[in-house]
């Protein structure tokens, strides 16, 4: 005897097929579909030089080296993070995120000429501090873009998904091509490699920060402005809750790449 499908099996299939117009539809943004590749290329990059270069400063000094290596890369970005947000603010999103990857093409190119000639630590170790801030730049130019390249809100909304799945495959995909590249031409190899990877991100985006145009009034983020903000963001207990989250999360994350 043929059974009809019932009511919620019904609703499910046409939910799935609403979803999956929408994710045709947002896909056929031009913009989009490139944002989105050079956001992937860029966290592939990420991983990789982050697990080169800790590689690389556990050979120089063991564990204390990669340590060293670890703390040089993340404390110039988050300090440097916030004043530098703020002068890519000034600017078109669309201009910067091409500059960024640019600037990040440049610096691992720097870093991995630096480890492949086989200079001194110091040296080594200010040019990834550099590098750090560019990449730190990225992600929040990213989710800021999104808004202003999406057609609809269903652009939007894939364009968000999208993005926490590209980090998560980027997460498997940038240590995997670490470890190859560290097995044939070294840690220096690995950033040469990925220098070419940005480049790639860089031209994908390069499209947006041509047709870019100045607005024109520019706001400025003035430091009272910031501190207004910060000072919101402090007084609910949400965000406050948010921020003590995220933050246990990353030391956790931190002594992970060590330990392990």
């Amino acid at each position: 005897m043929h059974v009809l499908p019932g009511r919620a099996s019904v609703s499910r299939r046409r939910n799935l097929e609403a979803r999956d117009a929408v994710v045709r539809q947002a896909l056929r943004n031009p913009d989009l579909r490139q944002v989105l590749a050079a956001y992937l290329l860029f966290n592939v990059a990420e991983w990789a030089t982050w697990i080169a270069l800790l590689v690389w400063g556990y050979g120089v000094g063991g564990v204390g080296g990669a340590s060293a290596i670890a703390l040089v890369q993340l404390v110039p970005g988050a300090l440097l993070a916030a004043p530098a947000a703020s002068l890519v603010g000034r600017h078109l999103r669309r201009r910067a995120l091409a500059v960024g990857y640019a600037a990040q093409a440049v610096g691992f190119l720097a870093v991995g000429v630096a480890l492949l000639a086989d200079a001194h630590v110091g040296v080594v170790g200010l040019a990834a501090a550099a590098v750090s801030v560019a990449v730190t730049l990225t992600r929040p130019t990213h989710h800021a873009l999104l808004p202003e390249i999406s057609r609809t809100t269903g652009d939007l909304t894939v364009g968000n998904a999208a993005s926490g799945s590209l980090e998560a495959i980027a997460a498997f995909l940038g240590p995997l091509a670490s470890g190859l590249l560290l097995a044939v031409w070294g840690a220096g190899g690995v950033l040469v490699a990925m220098s070419g990877t940005a480049v790639v991100a860089a031209l994908l985006t390069a499209r947006l920060a041509i047709r870019a145009s100045r607005p024109a009034v520019v706001r400025r983020a003035t430091t009272s402005r910031r501190t207004r903000a910060l000072r919101t963001v402090l007084r609910d207990p949400a965000a406050r809750l948010m921020l003590v989250l995220i933050t246990a999360e990353n030391v956790l994350v931190g002594m992970m790449d060590i330990l392990l």
